[in-house]
This record gives structure tokens, sequence and C-alpha cells, in this order.
């Protein structure tokens, strides 16, 4: 009994993952559903190994490589057999063609392995790989190999042993290595080499091996099922399967808690407990395939306890680690596919516990607890048949099972033959049949109420079988009525398309009052403590009784939507609530609301109006477009968790970041972009991308993530994005932050930082050199105001210079103006003195004054020309002069002096006669001056003046 009980909690275990297994296919997500192995490297990524490409997946999305014949650095072929991780951290893959390792930080691939002698490229159809304890990789294949690493180059040398071919292998804790063999058997290969052969008749080709916890060893065969070592006795005995079904073992995997996980070809998964010894068939529920007639390739359990299956054909189903009991009813389950595929409207459960299911265009379904189904009434073209779309399912204290339909109005239902009685009687005021009946609510009256849907509310008394509306009596209620509820103290509240009413039933005139106005109500719950809940188009509001408050709640208070289609309550006091986003659970002491969505196991995320169910046994069922949802509230557990989150990858311009890149002159990265903290670009690129996701590799669409740049406010991001892009940032440091949220709790906070470098032109040495620049500029400009100041000032002080000049020329003139009136005057007598004159003595005298009085009237006009000379409009006029007499003239002038002084003055010429061109206004003051000059360094009674004109 013992033994059972363990077995059934372990299965449990595993069958009891809250969220629904999720599986991933070429459709979107691998290159191929031919799957050999499923790993998990240190870092977390999830590699999966296909007939056609490998495929990596972060937690968010897959990545996938394939084989490219011109690039060495690609996969060397399609076929991808096994992926293995040393004690190094270098991930090795297993080809069809042979060895080559991946280099997280380029995200590339090293050329193949070669032969350490030849040089040759090893090709080999690898099998497996394993390590050594003593640090040696060994690689089975065509051949049995050693793999040495060096520097990223890989080469290989042959393992000479005794045996023809290679299979499956592993090593165990005493360091034996153990090798499958197929139709051979399974070799056993001592830490001394010392060979042994097992399971060497009848095998039924043996195919996988596994050592578990305590050092058990395994064997897996196509035909004969599972083997055990015995050590004792050394060989392997079968191991019966329970169920007594044929076990062809794929795959074997060592579990926790002394479990092996059994793969196998066409017959699912089992799981074999060496506590019990064992094997029982492990049915993982999906909506995608029957799991017991899968082939199951490959089985891995990640780090965070999620269960990963290769379902070969089909491809990986990820089962959450994570335990919720949502149980579900529909067309997406293979073996509860009972009713239908139409969205569920109404749930109800009768005097006898069975449930009746209303569907919109697929009638009524009747099923037992026990999930099974009993009935299905659908529409026909009989009169009394079921209407195909069913709105209500409501049994009254009469045990009557009444039915509120789309376009069929109300009737009763015999839950026998499912035949109807349409009630005819309920028509409007125009005496017209009403056809659309939404909702039922007995009082303790006995009387039926009756929501329709334009037109108003009716009320039908099981006791004299008649109908009545009460709009009349009421005109405050809206014609259109979705939901109804009645209250213990003898109150109806009636939801409408403009709030709620609340109708006093004690009152003969049925007194009513509203509530909540311009809401659009879908349903209606009163809580324990008498709190009426209202879910409406604009969230989940409370309405007090006594205190009249009411609040309301909405996504930004936890909500998944602001659309609630139904409430209920369970025995702990949590209401749970469906919505058009998932099923949210409110607790009211703190008022937290912890969500849940299809991936915990849900119908959909989408669910109906009203249409909700609390059974005796205190199951809650929610109906919604693809089935129902259904389960017991202390079964649920809260999902969320703090998760662990990274950077998965960084985009430039659209293009992967990988080691080596670069962003102008900079290396953006130095490492694997999930380990890198710093990012170095350069001012063109500015536009990038940023993706991240979290370590536990499940449930993406529980979790939003929130952001934050340079310790700004923190951003949120719709659930299901995990990318952020950035365009045209101005080059600088920004500290990026970001952090995952699931429902309340939060994760870890990532934090990268991304430097931005300027443009040449605006980076610190040039700022330098723009400074430096701008100094000289204005010292230079200082210098040239200074120079212009200088020269501003000699230029005034030459202008006033001249000033003083023009003054005092302007005096020089004036003063001759004044000298010449007088010689003028002494002119004209002397010229009368010389007329009258005889005396040749005197008459020489007056000719010499008169000569120099006409010299210096000559000059006193000169000296009145200073100006014309000041303003270069002084104009040489030459003519044809005899120079001798010219001269002799001039001579005669200083006759007088060189007798006052004794000096003997004469002209001496060898020429008669000699023309010149000269400007004889000018030229006579040369010769004046000479003869001046002459006279006043020539000391008396001394001829030193000579003067000869000779032709040439």
């Amino acid at each position: 009994m013992k033994s059972a009980l363990t077995t059934l909690l372990l299965l449990l275990s595993l069958l009891c993952h809250g969220q629904s297994p999720k599986l991933f296919t070429t459709d979107n997500d691998l290159s191929s559903s031919l799957i050999n192995q499923i790993y998990q490297d240190r870092n977390g990524f999830i590699w999966v190994a296909t007939e056609d490409g490998l495929n990596r997946y972060d937690g968010a999305k897959f990545t996938i490589y394939k084989h490219e014949p011109n690039n060495e650095h690609a996969l060397a072929h399609g076929i991808v057999r096994t992926v293995f991780e040393d004690s190094k951290g270098h991930l090795i893959i297993g080809t069809y063609k042979g060895i080559q390792m991946y280099d997280p930080a380029t995200d590339n691939f090293t050329p193949p392995a070669k032969w350490q002698d030849t040089g040759q490229i090893l090709e080999s159809n690898i099998v497996s790989i394993i390590e050594k304890k003593n640090g040696e990789i060994w690689i089975s294949g065509n051949v049995l190999c050693k793999l040495n690493i060096s520097d990223n180059q890989l080469t290989v040398e042959r393992i000479k042993i005794p045996i023809s071919s290679q299979g499956y292998m592993i090593e165990d804790r005493k360091q034996n290595i153990w090798i499958t063999k197929g139709e051979e058997g399974v070799y056993r290969i001592s830490p001394d080499n010392h060979y042994s052969l097992y399971l060497s008749k009848d095998n039924g080709y043996v195919n996988r091996i596994c050592e578990d916890s305590e050092g058990n060893i395994y064997v897996g065969s196509l035909r004969k099922g599972l083997f055990a070592y015995n050590q004792r006795l050394d060989s392997f005995s079968p191991l019966d399967f329970k169920s007594n079904k044929e076990l062809p073992v794929c795959c074997l995997y060592s579990g926790p808690q002394n479990e092996v996980y059994i793969g196998t070809d066409g017959k699912g998964m089992a799981i074999y407990n060496n506590k019990n010894h064992e094997i029982t068939e492990y049915k993982f529920n999906n909506n995608y395939f029957d799991p017991s007639d899968s082939k199951i390739h490959s089985i891995l359990k990640d780090n965070s306890g999620n269960l990963w299956l290769a379902v070969y054909q089909k491809g990986v189903m990820l089962i959450p680690a994570r335990t919720n009991s949502f149980k579900y009813i529909g067309h997406k389950s293979m073996d509860k596919n009972i009713i239908g595929s139409s969205c569920i409207t109404t749930i109800c459960q009768d005097l006898n516990g069975n449930l009746w299911i209303g569907t919109d265009n697929d009638g009524i379904y009747a099923i037992t607890e026990k999930t099974e189904r009993i009935k299905h009434f659908s529409h026909t073209n009989q009169p009394n048949s079921v209407p195909s779309t069913v709105i209500k399912l409501y049994e009254d204290s009469e045990h009557n099972l009444w039915f509120g339909s789309f376009i069929n109005g109300m009737g009763k239902l015999d839950k026998q033959t499912g035949e109807c009685s349409y009630q005819y009687k309920l028509v409007d005021k125009n005496n017209n049949y009403i056809q659309r009946v939404y909702d039922f609510a007995e009082d303790k009256n006995k009387r039926l109420w009756i929501a329709t849907m334009g037109f108003g509310l009716y009320y039908y008394d099981l006791k004299t079988k008649e109908f009545s509306s009460v709009q009349s009596k009421s005109s405050l209620i809206n014609g259109w009525i979705g939901c109804l509820h009645y209250s213990n103290n003898n109150l109806l509240y009636v939801g409408t398309y403009d709030g709620i009413n609340c109708i006093d039933l004690s009152t003969p005139d049925f007194q009513s009052s509203k509530i909540l106005s311009k809401h659009v109500i879908y349903s209606i719950y009163e809580d324990t403590n008498g709190i009426i809940w209202i879910g409406s188009s604009e969230g989940l509001s409370s309405w007090n009784k006594k205190t009249k408050d009411i609040i309301t709640y909405t996504t930004a208070d936890g909500l998944p939507s602001n659309t609630i289609y139904a409430i209920q309550g369970d025995d702990n006091g949590f209401l749970w609530i469906s919505t058009n986003a998932g099923i949210s659970q409110f607790q009211r002491k703190n008022n937290k609301f912890i969500n849940y969505y299809v991936g915990d196991g849900l119908q959909g995320n989408e669910f109906y109006k009203n249409a909700s169910f609390k059974d005796s046994q205190g199951f809650i069922w929610f109906g919604g477009m693809n089935g129902i949802t259904y389960f017991k509230p202390q079964e649920i557990v809260n999902p969320a968790r703090k998760w662990n989150i990274r950077i998965t990858n960084f985009f430039l311009h659209n293009k992967p970041v990988r080691k080596g890149m670069k962003s102008g002159r900079h290396n953006i990265i130095n490492c694997p972009v999930f380990n890198a903290e710093e990012f170095y670009l350069s001012h063109k690129d500015n536009v990038f991308s940023i993706e991240f996701a979290t370590l536990e590799l499940n449930a993406p669409e529980h979790i939003n993530y929130l952001y934050s740049i340079n310790d700004e406010k923190w951003i949120s991001l719709p659930k299901g994005i995990n990318r952020i892009s950035f365009s045209n940032l101005k080059p600088g440091t920004y500290h990026f932050k970001i952090k995952a949220k699931d429902n309340t709790l939060y994760s870890n906070t990532k934090e990268i930082v991304i430097y931005i470098s300027p443009a040449w032109y605006a980076s610190w040495w040039a700022k330098l050199i723009y400074c430096l620049l701008t100094s000289v500029i204005i010292f230079i400009i200082i210098l040239q105001i200074r120079h212009r100041y200088r020269m501003h000032q000699e230029v005034l002080q030459h202008i006033h210079a001249e000033q003083i000049n023009e003054a005092k020329l302007q005096f020089f003139i004036n003063i001759s103006h004044e000298i010449r009136t007088p010689m003028s005057l002494i002119i004209s007598p002397l010229q009368k003195l010389i007329k009258k004159e005889e005396d040749s003595e005197r008459l020489e005298v007056y000719h010499i004054i008169y000569r120099n009085a006409e010299r210096i009237l000559s000059l006193i006009n000169q000296l009145m020309d200073i100006r014309k000379i000041d303003k270069g409009q002084m104009l040489l006029k030459f003519q044809e002069t005899d120079i001798i007499p010219f001269i002799g003239d001039l001579c005669i002038n200083f006759g007088q002096q060189a007798n006052a002084k004794n000096i003997q003055l004469q002209l001496h010429s060898q020429l008669e006669k000699l023309n010149i061109w000269i400007d004889t206004t000018n030229f006579d003051k040369i010769i004046f001056n000479i003869l001046s000059n002459a006279f006043k360094y020539t000391r008396e009674r001394e001829n030193r003046y000579y003067s000869s004109y000779r032709r040439r």
C-alpha cells in the first residue's frame, strides 16, 4: 500500500503542472520536427538537435542554425545528432559529418575537427559525446576517438579498443565506460581496460543507457523494454511494465526522486521508480495530440524544473514546473472533447448533480460530475427542439430547467427527451412574442424573474403560471437587461446597459433605485458580507448596502482587463473573476489581484458574459470561447515567482551584435552578448534594439517587463513584449535597467551601460581644439582691436597735425597776403624812380631793389600756392628758355652782396646761347639757393664761385 501511494504521489507531481503544456513546432519555432536531442547548457539555453539544423531557445524565441555550404563557420552538416558541453564550457556539436564547437561570443561554429596525425577532416556520424572524470572527451560515431581542444582548434585521435563499431555511451561513477551496441549487446570497459559484454543474445536492439542518482545502470531496448544492471549477479534483468504494454525504449533520462524517465518510440512516456521497482505510464495532458502513442526521442528537465520532451514528428513539448489544477473541457482536449467546439454561454447544475451547458449554435449538453457526457440536445427543424443558441440555463425550486435563448424566447426543457415547452405567453406591450431572454432569478414568493434584451423586466408566477411586466411600474429600469441577482433580503438587482437597479420586492409598486449608471453590466455577485460585486465594461465595482459606497477596480489596480464577464466567490473569501483576458483571483483583505492566463491551463483568455457557476463540491466553473475551465480554488497556487532576467540579444540596425563587431572605431562587445555589461557605439549607430528573457524559460505571457534609462521613471511594456527599440539617441552614457514583473513579484534588476561616442568634431579633444582656436581668435581680435585703436589714435593725431598745419598754412597765407600788398605799393613808386633816375649808379641800385622786390613778390605768390602743393595740385610749367641770360639776371641780384663782402661774382660761359626746357618759376629758386649758400659759406675777398657751360 505504501509503495502504491508513493507511486501515486510521484505521478501527481508530474501530472499537476499548472501551466498547460506548450508545443513548439515548425510552424513558428523549430527548423524540423525530426528531433534527435534536447540539451541545456550552463548559460541556461535550450538546444534542440534536429535532422535539419540546430535550434537554440533563450526563453523568448528560437534561433535556428543551418548548414551553409560555403561558410566554414556554419554547421558542417544539416543533420545534428547530439550536443554536449564539457567542464570548461565548450559546447560541442556532433553532426552527421563530424564534430564542431560553438562560440557564443561570435555566434559561430569552428571548422570541423581534424585528425591529429593526418590533418584530414573527421567525417563521422556522431552518436554520443562524454567527458570522463580525467577530463578526456570521448566521441562515439563511426569510430571511437578522443577530442582535443586548443585555441578553438579541434583535433581528434583514435582510441584503440577491440570494438568494431560504436553506439551510445556513458561513464558511471566507478569510471566504467558503458557502450550500447544494438543487437550485439552492451559493452563495459573498466578503468583497467577490462572488457565485458552483456545482453549479447536476443536483446531487442539496445540503444540507450543511463545511470540514476544512486548509481544504478539501466539499458533501453527497442523491442525488449527496460533492463536494470544487477551488480551482485553482474548481469542485466528485464523490468516489467505495469500496463503490460510494449515499451520500445528510445531514450532514458535520470530524473529526481529515484526516477528514470523513459521515452518510447510510439508508446508515449513512462516512469520507472527504483524504490517500488515499477514502470508506470505518464500521460501529459495537452491540446495537441494523444500522448499515449507519441514518439519521445529525448527528455530533459531544465534548471527550473520544466520538463522538455522531444516528440518526434511533432515538435518540442514544454511542460512547465509550476503546479496548478485548472481543469479543462472542450475541443482542444484529446480526452475531454465532450461539449463540442462552440462558445459556452451558460452553465447550470441540477438537483442530481448533473451539469447542463448551453452553447452558441450547438444546443445544450449534459455531463456528469465526473465530466462524462450524458446527453446532447441540438437544434432541429422540430418546433419543440432546443434553440441553437442558449443564453441562460436555470433550475427553479420546483426543479424545472428553464432556458433563455437569443432568438427563440424562453421555455422549459425536458431533461430526458430534450423537448422544449416554449412560453409564448411572454409578450411585449404590442403583444409580440419576446425572443431574447438573457437571465433568470427566483424570489422567495416563487416568482421567476426574467431579464429580456430590449423589452424590460418580467416575472413568471410559478403558482399561477402567469407572466407580468414590471417595466410600466418602474420606468427607471433600462429595457436592455443582461443579468439578474436575487438577494436574501428580498432585493432584486437588475444589471442593464445603463447600470444597475435595485428593486425592493417587498413594496407593492416595486420601488427601484439606481446604483451604478452609464455602465454596461455583465454580471452581479453578492458575497457573504452582503457586498454587491458588479462586473461591467468599466472594471470590477463593489457596492456596500450600508454605506452606499462604490469602489471600482481596473487594470491600474492589477486586473488583466477592465471587461469583467463573471464573478464567483470561494470558501476562503476570495473572488474569482473571468474577463476577456484571463481569470483573476481577488484577495479582498489586501486588494491584491493574481492573474491566470491560457498558459496556466485555462480554456483560453477570453470568457463569456455571465457564464459561471459554483457547484455543490466547491468547484468554480467558467465558460468561454473554447470550452470550460473549472477548478477547486484551494488547489490553485499563486503562479507568481521571482524571475531571473538577462539580455538575450542586442540588435544594431536590426543586425545581431556579436563579439568582434565594430561600431566606428569601437569594439561593441568583447564577450557573449548575454554576459556583456557594456556596449560601445558610435554616433552613427544610435538606432538599436535590446531583447531580454528570463532564465526560467517558461510562462512569458505572465510577465511584463519594465525598463528605465538613467534612473528615470520605470516604463512598463505590455505582457509578452520582450524587445525595446531606441532611435536617434544623443551621444552620451546610458544606464539601461530592466526587470520583470509577475503579478506582484519583481525579478532582480539587470543593468547594462551603453556608451554612444560623439562624432570626431564633438569629441573632447575636438572641443579642446575648439577652445584653443576660440582663445586664439579672441586674442587676435583683441590685438586687432588694440591695433585699430592705435591706428585710430594715430589718424586722429595726423588729422590734428594737419589741422595745425592747415592753421599754420592759413596763417602764412594770410601773412603773405598782408605782405604782398605793401610790396606792391613799394614796387610802384620804385618803378617811377627808375624811370626818372638818370644817375647810372643810383639807377643800378634801383634795379637791384626792383628785382629783389619782384623776387620777394614772386616768393610771396609762391608761398600763397603752398596749399596747391599740399593738395597735389601744383603743376610744373615747362618752357624753352635760354639759360645763360636767365642765370645772368639772377646773378645781378647778388651784385650788391658781392660788393659788400668784396667777393668777385662772375658768370663764365663758352656758349653764347643755350636753350633748355625749364619751369622758370621753380628753376630760379634752385639757382637762388645755390648762390645764397655760396655767399653764405664764402669768406670775404675770396673768389670761390665758378660757372661753366659746355655743349656736349
